[in-house]
């Protein structure tokens, strides 16, 4: 459970585990921050769950989405649904 600039360690984390073929480990994400264009390295984080999509799960939530955008995540603060 991440939110907005604390996702460093966990990015890191998360990067040398998928990197290392013979580690099995299962990361999920989830990430909370202010706006959707708040997330920092979306990109990376979408890629990785797209490449290593049995070993990386990202899961975003959003305080607020702006007007005319479209978001198809999660809004809200993290709630207990979020982490089930």
């Amino acid at each position: 459970i991440c939110g907005g600039t604390g996702i460093t360690p966990a990015y890191q984390v998360i990067k040398a585990v998928l990197k290392d073929p013979a580690d099995t480990t299962v990361c999920h994400l989830l990430y909370a921050n202010q706006t959707p264009d708040d997330i920092l390295l979306r990109s990376d984080l979408d890629g990785w769950a797209r490449d290593y999509p049995d070993r990386f799960k990202v899961h975003y939530t959003v305080d607020r989405v702006p007007e005319g955008q479209t978001w198809t995540h999660s809004t809200g603060f993290i709630c207990e649904d979020m982490i089930r």
